[in-house]
């Protein structure tokens, strides 16, 4: 495996975590807003 494509997925890796904690983290900021109505 080539360096560049290891670092290319790398970064994908990252994007897609980072995604993924803040739609969670979006997610429950609406639940709490909903609870607070």
């Amino acid at each position: 495996m080539r360096k560049s494509g290891k670092a290319t997925a790398l970064k994908y890796r990252e994007r897609y975590i980072r995604d993924f904690y803040s739609q969670y983290y979006f997610s429950k900021i609406s639940r709490n807003n909903q609870g607070n109505l």
